[in-house]
């Protein structure tokens, strides 16, 4: 059983499915079940993906199921008696571990179970080793041209017209794919000026689908830890642990507990100086979302507006 953990954007999934890929023809049954999290949130959402595995793995295994936990002894009993390669894209809650019938005691000798995730608890809970998780790192600033390039300009290089501001692009992502390669879709073919309105536009305003992706993990947090978390983003970030915990702790009586939610979810990450850091395009997220809300300043000057004029414009993402 492997891991892959990480924030969204990352290519969880791109290096789940590239492994796949080149390991399944070495296994009696294969499946890659895509978007679990997703998927099973919708009606009868585990019984499509438990169809789904047997179809996959069991070529001619057309049965219908009608209950999901007649589908997990199926599973159990049906799918797991090959050697199988599995992929587990997404997965957000242990009833879908469950339901799936995902435990180490089930499967043959010899079997390969990939999951990935954003919140390492799934991991723990699968019983996956903690060598074998992997968490992907942001790519490096060779990697990010490349990437960006193929997507905006079809080859492994900018224009040379376009290499500054494809510059500018490289170090708005921050190394994370998702970003490249949206941005790098959204901008081909564009003008030299769209591309500078482009980038200035981001400054104050995140891209949509972008934002999207990384609010997922946002949204799976109970209303403490979200406050956290905006705490975080907007005043705290780049501190060391002790001083920031000084601050926080008459706030939050789970400090410590919501804050290893966090960190599982990869919202936030501890350096090796004991500061709280997080990846820029989670920061600006986490500013965006007080900004819709008004719900804190932390703009120098919004202060200001606010000390001299008792009133506030909430400049998004200074």
């Amino acid at each position: 059983m492997v891991g892959i953990w990480g924030i969204g954007g990352i290519g969880k999934t791109t290096i789940a499915k590239a492994i796949y890929n080149q390991l399944q023809r070495n296994f009696d049954g294969s499946c890659f079940l895509a978007n679990v999290g997703g998927d099973s949130k919708h009606p009868k959402g585990l019984i499509h993906l438990q169809e789904k595995i047997l179809s996959s793995i069991h070529a001619n295994d057309n049965r219908k199921i009608t209950l999901v936990d007649q589908g997990t002894t199926v599973l159990k009993d049906r799918a797991w008696c090959k050697r199988v390669l599995l992929v587990l894209d997404n997965v957000d809650h242990q009833d879908q571990l469950d339901k799936l019938a995902i435990s180490r005691s089930y499967f043959q000798l010899g079997s390969i179970i990939i999951i990935t995730t954003r919140d390492k608890s799934m991991l723990k809970l699968a019983k996956v080793d903690e060598s074998k998780i992997y968490m992907p790192p942001t790519l490096d600033y060779h990697e990010c041209i490349k990437l960006f390039s193929w997507h905006a300009f079809e080859k492994d290089h900018p224009n040379e017209d376009y290499a500054e501001l494809s510059e500018q692009v490289i170090g708005y992502a921050g190394g994370l794919p998702l970003v490249l390669t949206v941005l790098g879709s959204n901008l081909s073919d564009k003008s030299i000026d769209e591309w500078e309105g482009t980038l200035e536009t981001l400054k104050v305003i995140p891209d949509k689908e972008i934002q999207e992706k990384l609010m997922v993990s946002f949204n799976s947090l109970c209303d403490t830890q979200k406050e956290l978390f905006l705490d975080l983003a907007c005043f705290i970030v780049g501190m060391k642990k002790e001083y920031a915990f000084k601050i926080l702790r008459d706030s939050y009586l789970g400090l410590k507990s919501d804050l290893g939610v966090l960190v599982r979810q990869c919202l936030v990450a501890i350096d090796c100086l004991n500061r709280l850091t997080m990846h820029d395009m989670i920061r600006d997220m986490g500013r965006e979302v007080a900004c819709r809300e008004r719900s804190r300043l932390w703009n120098h000057e919004d202060v200001l507006d606010v000390l001299e004029h008792d009133e506030v414009r909430f400049r998004c993402l200074c």
